[in-house]
This record gives C-alpha cells, structure tokens and sequence, in this order.
C-alpha cells in the first residue's frame, strides 16, 4: 500500500518540476478561483494532519494549519512532498486511531469515530486522487498537461478501461 501512496505522491513532481512559479499559484476560475498550488497543499496538509494525529492518537483534518507557502513556493512543496514519503515509509502496521470531524460550517460541534492508519491512508490517497483530476483541469488552462494520462484517475477506473479495451 504504501508502495502505491509514494508512486501517487511522486505523480505530482513530474508537474511541478516543468509548471511555472507564476502558473502553479495562479488563480483560474475553472478552479473556482483556487491555484493548482492551492489544490496541492490541501492535499499536503491531508498527510501532514495524518502524521500528527497518529502522534496524539486522533486526527482531525478539519483543524489543519494551512501553509501558504505550500501553494506559492515549488521547493517548500516539493520538500514536504519528501518528508511525508519518508513518515510513509515509517508506518509499519495498522493501528486504530479515532477521527474527529466537523460536518458544519455553523458551529464548532465535532464528532468522533474509530478509524485506523491504514484506512486513513486509503482515504488519502483517493483524496490525493480527486484532486490530481482538478489540478489536471488546471494543467490544460495553461497548456502544460505533460503528465501521464492517469494522472487523477482513480486505479480502479484504470483497470475497468483496461478490461473494456480487450
């Protein structure tokens, strides 16, 4: 599993290393007004809630620090994109953690629910996923699209189209 996060987190290097510093913070409105930098560091502060929570036993993604630097500076992403392959590498069994979250936007009532590393890592990476699908939407408004054509598209999506191409 974790062979397959790594493989997802390293996908978006091969953008990051050819889009512009301009074009990776650049607000477009076929992103509802959010960057491609934006779309990344949300993703980013997924793990990094992760890795946090798994040091206090509960994870809340809904408290996450939001690092703008994360979404305007290539190298501070490209950095932290290193550090959370290398906790991912650390994570060596399963163990249950309790998610906490918030489903309202019109009050601080939170819930809280048993989960586990690994699920949570699932969760990630379909997250992960989604967002690569924006962020590809984005990488066409500024003509730079050289990333694979599964690039955001979900593994088990890949396989079906595989079996109908047969």
């Amino acid at each position: 599993m974790i062979q397959n996060l790594v493989h997802n987190l390293n996908s978006y290097k091969q953008f990051i290393e050819i889009i512009s510093d301009k074009d990776f913070s650049k607000k477009k409105e076929i992103l509802s007004h959010s960057s491609i930098g934006q779309h990344l560091r949300h993703v980013l502060e997924f793990y990094i809630c992760l890795f946090d929570g798994i040091k206090k036993g509960q994870i809340c993604y809904d408290e996450r620090k939001r690092d703008l630097l994360l979404e305007t500076n290539k190298v501070h992403t490209m950095q932290t994109m290193d550090n959370i392959i290398q906790k991912l590498h650390e994570i060596k069994a399963d163990a249950p953690i309790v998610l906490k979250a918030s489903l309202s936007d019109k009050n601080d009532t939170f819930f809280t629910l048993n989960s586990s590393i690994y699920r949570e890592l699932v969760y990630n990476f379909d997250h992960s996923i989604h967002h690569q699908a924006l962020i590809k939407i984005g990488l066409n408004e500024f003509k730079s699209n050289d990333v694979d054509d599964n690039f955001g598209v979900a593994p088990s999506t890949i396989k079906h189209n595989k079996e109908c191409a047969q």
